[in-house]
């Protein structure tokens, strides 16, 4: 499609006679955006297809002649394409050449010139933007226009129109100087790269009234016809911009109300609104009094403000006095519009009643069960209802009545208006339990109607009690009438506690005593989804274990509403019982735990091996599909396979196959057409209903450079659907040589100078002796080194410069001079890259080589090494991103360069503040300019230590200062002439004034593994940062389901676990360990926090286990190793299991070979089908506790980590392959051997073959 706006139709014409032809023209007259003129003539005027014939007209656009080109699109049509879109002003003319006749002879008959015009300049954008309801009395109006006006024009031809005024009123330019500093305060980043690299910029005037508008009236601002562009083009029309000017400079007090008639509340903020923007001097000078006391309010660091707020509590029935400074203005100068209000008396009501339980739902321990509430300035004597569990049959035997009543406390709480059709009625005094058979009671205020107290409702006997209490006052306070208003609360007491692990494969539910934290055999456990109906019931062992199959898939069961979750499990032992739900796991999601958590990821693993990636249209491309289910405990064929294969190019245009799976693999070809388009064709697996007749592959040969997509709206990306790779078609010439460059150093520490070898022969044999080469080098500053065994550390990734620093980013590339050399007489040579800078963060050195192939074309080699500033690299990981300001964790790490621990490396880490600023300065006319920059200041000591075996420091302590705090950390190295190594980690701190952004607790602890990766036999040993001296653990192997569970004791004094690594745990498994803590004091009777009561931790730790039991050895052999064209070689495949287990014998081969150019080119990855086949699985086990439940329970918090990243280097190359052999299935005899013959083809090439083994549904190499 062409840029800009091409303007055109055809039209059928009768044919004339011979003596003359017509033409229709288009466009013409005025119009915007051209840069196509056609001419539709009504007969045949050149030979068809024949663009370089005659021209029919001459064409001017007045001095600048013809900027375009004019063509026959076919016999008929003519067209002028223009170098570009053209710009108002501009005028064309068209005239008809003299002469010119038709192809037939025919002369012309009618009008034979056109005339084109673009019109005069119109606004295309303006800043205030049209419709803007907030400009300046004297706004100045940045208008953006698509041509260059005649600067005399504008004054007489732009105008005002404002509301109530019948007078135009006048526009006027403002200054040059002042337009460039409101341009420049404009500019948007397209129009700052523009200015950088010179290019025109888009014209426009600034404009404003000639006098100042009146406030808060609408305005329109009028692009009068009769403005001359710059060529002298006259606009024909108006064009309006609509704005209304903004109200006067006034201010607004808010508080908190119980309505909109009654005094502020001496619990709520009390805030001042501007309209603008005063200083930061002005609003430090705003005084709120009372009995002769005056408080001013926080000020941020901000020089200009809005609000300002002034934070309770409020002396309760007390007047207070608002004063404002006399001079107050806002940013523009406006005096306060509203300042006669002021001082403003406030009036402050009593404290407002209430009435409030701790949660809609609550556990409350067995052992001496009160219900807290909390009461003020209610009634004495509080009536109330309470429903005891057993009295009305309310319990774990009618689970959908417990459930119901559960459900109806919760949605009470949680929205206390419903909507009834059309109209929202207010539920709040409406009685739970009046018409149920429930057991009334008066609730005594011991300490008076007035002081806020919390009172304690005895709860006799377990099981759940559903309680209410009815306030009159509460009502009368809060639904604005004379009526009773209820508030409601479900309490479960018990002593058991319910813990449920919901996995894919299968579940575990753990029963164990609240009060003891200690396991409970024999309890019967049911589960039931959230409409009561039972999936699964049996017991616990003695370990208080209960493994289920059978559930529905997580977050796959029925979902409630009310009752936010899928399932309940119910547990009873005795006259006890509990539950839990699968939604009750605040504080312990898997997100926090930064695991690859995914319950409805598909289970199936799918992959394709092709013969080759990179082809040429006519070429056949051989494909072989695999597909396994991954299980609990390894893998097994599938029961349901895709039914198609598509290859689909990036145009959106595709070839469809039927597949047909046995034994869990598939194969498919396609000989790819000749007009096939070029490019990147990605390879999908899936079920999908396709078309008949292209499931038969009858559409390959219509996927041409020219054909369209019919079902180009599909997409592949569902379950059920696999991407299993691509391969690319090109255009390409064989390469004859082939080269290898490889640095002396895979790492090197504060070098000046590195050298690399490099090695260049024939793919058919031989050194390239005496080959020029040419060099390049390029340094990169490369801050942050990551190593696999320390995720989540930035490593090395540079301190701060302490003071203000403006917000840039300077270029930290350098390129450095290495000369051309020519290779040995072996084609080899060593090549020394010299001077490189000292710098104190790594930085990456890529080195590229560049010579010509036999065959015409350049080839590249390049390979790129990191340089690190120090021999000892220093590493900070923080436990997330927000943390609170009284506990701060964060960790520091000490390697070597090559990723190594470091034991017993002093490191100091320190604290930083940085704040960022952004200062304005107003320009004339409503327009500002920013200043923006980062002030860092040190704020002291926050760790100092030494490194453990493990080359980890543990730090832990309280924040210096809320806000964007930096660790920096430092480690001296030892190597002569290396700087020390510094590492920064940023985080915010959350402080009390935060409260608009908590950081809150959470129930996680880190479990972290001696090693980050084992192998079956072996024993992971894990140490568990508890905070508890002792707690009851339950240990779980977790991915599909429970692999395995452990009920043990842990111990502060040694809080280790050992796990047995077992088969089918590979490629990876996650420990969990979730700890049990029962109370430790006595019980308070009290809403205050309990810091005695039972509590949890949860942690999660992945790790990666070996694939041995996996894997496959496979080994090739040749008879010879070189061989003449069409000769035979003889292929001897030899397959082991890796475990030294006994041979495969019903295992088969996939056996290949590629010629060595294709691999220089493109890697065919595709062969690694063991590591697709091992790729990490993701955990589908989620865990949740009725112990989150109990009264008391604190607030919730967020954790997350930044993410590690790093990257390869893949060296650029011109593209190239060819195939000499494919056999998709070679059968292994019973030694696990096979064996081929390849025959060789013309080429004077190396060929490498490759053989890809499996063996069952489980074993890959």
């Amino acid at each position: 499609m062409r840029a800009g706006f091409a303007l055109g139709f055809a039209l059928l014409f009768s044919h004339g006679s011979a003596e003359a032809f017509r033409v229709e023209f288009s466009p013409k007259g005025e119009e915007k955006n051209v840069q196509q003129a056609r001419a539709v003539f009504s007969e045949a005027m050149v030979p068809f297809g024949d663009a370089r014939e005659k021209t029919p007209f001459t064409v001017s656009c007045g001095a600048k002649g013809a900027p375009g080109k004019g063509m026959w699109e076919d016999a008929r049509t003519w067209i002028f394409e223009f170098e570009k879109v053209l710009a108002a002003g501009e005028r064309c003319s068209f005239k008809a050449v003299p002469g010119f006749k038709a192809k037939g002879g025919s002369d012309w008959e009618g009008t034979k010139d056109f005339f084109l015009s673009t019109g005069a300049p119109v606004v295309v954008r303006s800043n205030p933007y049209n419709g803007s309801e907030s400009v300046e009395e004297s706004q100045a109006f940045l208008l953006y226009l698509d041509g260059e006006p005649d600067a005399a024009s504008l004054e007489k031809s732009v105008y005002f129109l404002v509301e109530g005024i019948p007078e135009r009123i006048p526009a006027k330019l403002v200054a040059a100087g002042l337009k460039e500093q409101i341009l420049k305060a404009n500019r948007d980043y397209q129009e700052e790269r523009a200015v950088r690299e010179g290019k025109p910029p888009t014209p426009s005037v600034v404009v404003q009234p000639a006098r100042p508008l009146p406030a808060n009236r609408k305005v329109q601002l009028v692009w009068g016809k009769g403005l001359r562009s710059s060529s002298g083009v006259i606009s024909s029309r108006d064009q309006f911009l609509a704005f209304k000017v903004r109200p006067p400079f006034s201010v607004a007090v808010n508080c908190t109300r119980e309505n909109a008639d009654a005094p502020c509340l001496p619990i709520g903020t009390l805030s001042l609104n501007f309209s603008e923007s005063i200083a930061k001097a002005d609003a430090a000078k705003i005084r709120l009094s009372q009995g002769g006391k005056s408080q001013t309010a926080k000020l941020g660091d901000s020089e200009f403000v809005s609000s300002v707020n002034f934070e309770p509590p409020f002396l309760p029935n007390a007047e207070y006095t608002l004063e404002l400074p006399p001079s107050v203005k806002d940013d523009a100068g406006r005096p306060l519009g509203n300042a006669n209000k002021f001082p403003l008396k406030l009036k402050m009501t009593g404290y407002p009643p209430l009435a409030k339980f701790a949660a809609p739902f609550g556990v409350i321990e067995a052992k001496d069960a009160v219900l807290p509430v909390t009461l003020r300035n209610v009634e004495a004597s509080v009536p109330g209802y309470r429903l005891v569990g057993n009295s009305v049959n309310v319990d774990d035997r009618d689970p959908v009545a417990l459930l119901d009543w559960i459900r109806r406390v919760k949605t009470r709480h949680d929205s206390y208006q419903d909507y009834s059709g059309d109209q929202m009625i207010d539920r709040r005094g409406d009685s739970l339990l009046k018409s149920a058979k429930g057991e009334g009671w008066a609730l005594p205020k011991p300490l008076g109607k007035e002081p806020f107290e919390v009172v304690g409702i005895p709860l006799k006997g377990k099981g759940l009690h559903v309680v209410e209490l009815e306030s009159m006052i509460l009502g009368k306070s809060l639904l604005g009438k004379p009526k009773s208003m209820f508030v409601a609360s479900a309490a479960l007491v018990t002593d058991l506690g319910v813990h449920f692990k919901w996995g894919k494969a299968n579940s575990l539910v753990f029963v164990t005593s609240l009060e003891t934290a200690k396991p409970v055999g024999g309890a019967s456990v049911r589960i039931v989804d959230c409409a009561g109906a039972e999936l699964w019931k049996g017991k616990t062992g003695g370990d208080g274990v209960a493994l289920v199959e059978g559930l529905p898939e997580v977050n796959k069961g029925k979902y409630c509403e009310g009752l936010n979750s899928d399932l309940t499990v119910l547990a009873r032992k005795g006259d006890d019982f509990s539950l839990t739900s699968s939604g009750w796991d605040n504080g312990i999601e898997p997100w926090r735990y930064q695991v690859n958590f995914s319950p409805a990821a598909d289970e199936n693993i799918a992959h394709t091996v092709f013969d080759r990636t990179l082809l040429r249209a006519g070429q056949t491309v051989h494909m072989k599909h695999y597909l396994r289910t991954g299980f609990l405990r390894g893998f097994k064929e599938g029961k349901e396979f895709p039914k198609f294969a598509v290859l689909q190019h990036a145009s959106g245009q595709r070839v469809v196959f039927p597949v047909a799976f046995a034994n869990g693999v598939a194969e498919t070809e396609w000989k790819i057409p000749e007009a096939a388009k070029l490019g990147t064709y990605e390879v999908y697996l899936t079920s999908k209903q396709v078309d008949a007749k292209k499931a038969k592959g009858s559409h390959a040969a219509n996927l041409s450079a020219d054909s369209e997509s019919e079902e180009e709206g599909m997409s592949f990306y569902d379950k059920g659907d696999y991407r299993v790779g691509d391969f690319r078609v090109e255009e390409f010439r064989l390469p004859v040589m082939t080269g290898a460059l490889q640095w002396a150093k895979g790492l090197a520490v504060a070098s000046k100078e590195l050298s690399a070898d490099l090695t260049v022969r024939f793919l058919n044999g031989g050194g390239a002796s005496n080959l020029p080469v040419n060099f390049r080098a390029r340094v990169e500053d490369s801050p942050g080194v990551s190593f696999p065994a320390f995720e989540g550390f930035s490593f090395a990734n540079g301190g701060v410069t302490l003071g203000r620093q403006a917000n840039t980013s300077p270029s930290s590339e350098t390129e450095i001079k290495v000369p051309s050399l020519k290779l040995d007489a072996g084609g080899n040579a060593r090549v020394i890259v010299k001077d490189l800078p000292s710098r104190k963060l790594p930085f990456r050195l890529e080195l590229e080589a560049e010579y010509r192939d036999p065959n015409g074309a350049i080839q590249t080699v390049s390979r790129a090494v990191r340089v690190v500033p120090a021999d000892v690299l220093v590493g900070v990981k923080t436990d997330g991103w927000l943390s609170r300001q009284e506990q701060v964790k964060f960790q520091v790490a000490t390697v070597g360069p090559d990723g190594e621990p470091r034991k017993n490396e002093k490191v100091k880490v320190s604290w930083v503040e940085s704040k960022s600023f952004s200062h304005r300065k107003r320009l004339v006319g409503g327009f500002y300019a920013y200043e923006n920059y980062t002030e860092l200041k040190a704020l002291g000591l926050a760790c100092e230590g030494s490194t453990d075996a493990k080359g980890l420091l543990y730090c832990e302590g309280k924040a210096p200062a809320s806000g964007n705090l930096i660790l920096l950390a430092e480690v001296a190295g030892k190597v002569a002439g290396a700087s020390p190594s510094v590492a920064s980690g940023n985080i915010w701190v959350s402080g009390q004034e935060d409260s608009w952004f908590p950081a809150e607790n959470h129930d996680r602890v880190d479990i972290l593994a001696e090693r980050p990766s084992y192998e079956p036999g072996e024993k992971m040993r894990l140490q568990i940062r508890m905070p508890y001296r002792e707690a009851t653990a339950l240990i779980t192997v977790e991915r599909e389901g429970i692999l395995e569970h452990y009920v043990q004791d842990v111990s502060a004094k040694d809080p280790v676990l050992e796990v047995p690594v077992k088969e089918g745990y590979a490629p990876n498994v996650f420990i969990s360990a979730l700890l049990l803590r029962g109370r430790v004091g006595e019980p308070r009777a009290t809403a205050l926090v309990d810091l005695a009561k039972p509590s949890y931790k949860l942690g999660i730790a992945a790790v990666k286990i070996g694939w041995k039991e996996h894997e496959l050895k496979v080994s090739v052999e040749t008879d010879r190793d070189e061989l003449k064209v069409r000769e035979k070689a003889r292929v001897k495949v030899k397959v082991t299991r890796a475990d030294g287990g006994r041979a495969p014998e019903k295992g088969e081969v996939l056996l290949v070979a590629v010629d060595e150019a294709l691999l220089e080119l493109r890697k065919n990855d595709s062969w690694e089908l063991l590591s697709a086949m091992m790729g990490e699985r993701p955990l589908r086990v989620a865990t949740s506790t009725m112990q989150s439940q109990i009264v008391g329970k604190r607030h919730y918090g967020l954790k997350a980590l930044p993410s590690g990243g790093g990257g390869g280097v893949s060296s650029a190359r011109e593209l190239f392959d060819t195939l000499l052999f494919w056999k998709a299935v070679l059968p292994l005899d019973k030694n696990g051997e096979a064996t081929a013959e390849i025959p060789m083809n013309d080429s004077l090439s190396s060929f490498r073959i490759v053989a890809i083994a499996t063996e069952g549904a489980s074993r890959f190499g």
